[in-house]
């Protein structure tokens, strides 16, 4: 094994990326200091980790390696932070038995905060779009990266959080700077005025700026500036878990229905090029399931509503932000469209093959409108991917339909890994890639590497 390890998700998200991240940190060793980055993303992920005595936990913000006696969480300056989000989660940890969760994390200074008045005006803009939604989480993401990213807008950052008068008044810059758009919002839509009372509650800041100032500074979280990560990266043992999807980057996805931040590599290599690690060090997994979907707004061309029945999931049901979990058959253009848009892929994990397991057949989209692959816009702008998200929902679609061999009862991972071996190596030469981990079931004990 390689000393770090890139963990991607090649589709929509729901890949299975903290499973994978729970498997790689135990391939280790035991006792192996295993150091989880994340460097995408902030509380709108929900990578599931069950374990085989039936502990499950949905990490959000944490490494999904926090199980494993040692690993620590380090937050890289491209993460974004809920810290009440974040104490939740350490609070839901402990109760499963993980000691001194808040001890294990490491948070660069220069992380953007995500408040209150994010999450609420991220709200009031969703409901405002109506039919039009865009199937955001609702957790204010997207407001927190724009403010970072914005000249003069009211971004609040960990560092600013150490002092608790500074914390104050930067969070009444943002306080006043949201409430002028909310009321905007509101005059267009009125609504929507009850939303309002988050901005106007004056005593509630003073309440926002005490939990965040005491989350940051007194659970035995360790803020720095990026040296732990260039400590970890010197010492191996390093694993960037990426959140969501490569078809949903900011920069490659099918505007609007994206996220703020990059999906791709392209900041685990970035953080990688500036702590002078070698390529050789590094192995980059891309993550696909071997059938498609999707949750919430935005094209889908390969859906198929009966396969919903056929591969349920409780914990990605129809929610009130996201909408509908949408389920479909493996979509290789999709999926090499999105192995171009990293380049860097060196082995593909195939997840929830124990599912298509089950079924006689299985459905792989091979082209659309008699054309291979999708067409490269000149350049990425946001309305040359928004013409080409339409263009995704008017595709004319060819597949095929493999035929399965009949699943023997009480088949181990292992030999059923074996037994899909026929869609494993089609969807292989469909991408042009090696399927290098197969993953037939939830825990860590289900995973098998392909020789």
């Amino acid at each position: 094994m390689r000393a770090h390890t890139i963990v991607t998700g090649l589709a929509f998200g729901d890949e299975g990326k903290g499973s994978c991240v729970d498997w790689l940190a135990r391939q280790r060793g035991s006792g192996a200091a295993t150091v989880v980055v994340r460097h995408n993303g902030g509380p709108q992920a929900a990578h599931h980790v069950v374990l085989p005595d039936g502990r499950v936990h949905c990490f959000a913000q944490l490494g999904s390696a926090s199980f494993v006696p040692g690993a620590r969480t380090l937050h890289s300056r491209f993460m974004l932070v809920e810290p009440m989000a974040l104490w939740r989660e350490a609070q839901a940890l402990e109760r499963l038995g993980v000691q001194r969760v808040c001890e294990r994390v490491v948070m660069d200074r220069r992380c953007v905060l995500v408040t209150p008045y994010h999450r609420a005006l991220n709200r009031m803009q969703e409901l405002a779009r109506g039919r039009e939604r865009h199937g955001s989480c609702g957790l204010g993401v997207g407001q927190a990266w724009m403010d970072a990213t914005l000249k003069r807008a009211p971004s609040v950052t960990v560092a600013h959080a150490e002092e608790l008068q500074l914390l104050r008044h930067k969070l009444q810059q943002q306080r006043l700077a949201k409430l002028d758009v909310a009321e905007q919002l509101v005059a267009r839509h009125p609504e929507l005025s009850e939303h309002l009372e988050v901005f106007r509650a004056r005593d509630l800041l003073e309440e926002i700026a005490t939990r965040l100032h005491g989350v940051l500074t007194q659970q035995g979280i360790t803020r720095d500036e990026g040296e732990s990560l260039q400590r970890a990266l010197s010492q191996g043992g390093v694993i960037f878990e990426g959140a969501q999807g490569v078809l949903l980057d900011a920069k490659w996805g099918f505007f609007p229905h994206v996220t703020a931040t990059r999906t791709t590599t392209h900041n685990a290599n970035l953080l990688l090029q500036e702590a002078g690690a070698s390529s050789h060090e590094v192995q980059r997994l891309g993550l696909l399931r071997a059938y498609g979907t999707r949750h919430g707004a935005g094209p889908f061309p390969g859906e198929q509503a009966e396969l919903g029945a056929a591969f349920p999931e409780l914990h990605n049901a129809h929610n009130a932000w996201q909408g509908a979990w949408r389920v479909g058959g493996f979509d290789a253009v999709l999926a090499r469209w999105a192995l171009a848009r990293c380049g860097d892929i060196d082995a593909l994990v195939l997840s929830h093959v124990d599912a298509v397991a089950k079924m006689p057949t299985a459905r792989l989209i091979t082209h659309y409108n008699a054309a291979q692959d999708l067409p490269l816009p000149a350049h990425p702008t946001l309305e040359a991917m928004r013409t080409l998200g339409e263009a995704l929902t008017r595709a004319t679609l060819t597949h095929q339909e493999l035929a399965l061999p009949p699943l023997p009862p009480h088949t181990s991972p292992c030999a059923l890994a074996d037994h899909m071996e026929p869609l494993i190596a089609r969807i292989e030469a469909l991408l042009g890639a090696r399927v290098g981990i197969v993953s037939c079931g939830a825990t860590h004990l289900d995973k098998r590497i392909r020789g």
